[in-house]
């Protein structure tokens, strides 16, 4: 799910991801260490940057992902 607002009194960007990030489903991703749990009345947040890539700029950044992760 995706929500994108850009009007004159609004500028927002909303996403709704799962919560695992293969398709293995919830346990193997908990063996895995990907699923993280916090306890009661503790908070986590995180940051996302978005922006737009030309076609040129994302192969770049397609070449320097795969750098970093070796495949």
């Amino acid at each position: 799910m995706r929500w994108i607002s850009r009007t004159p009194d609004q500028d927002a960007l909303g996403l709704c991801l799962p919560s695992t990030s293969e398709p293995e489903g919830y346990k193997p991703e908990k063996a895995k260490g990907n699923v993280k749990t916090l306890a009661g009345k503790t908070t986590a947040s995180r940051e996302m940057e978005a922006g737009y890539l030309s076609a040129r700029e994302a192969q770049e950044m397609a070449a320097r992902i795969q750098e970093i992760v070796g495949k």
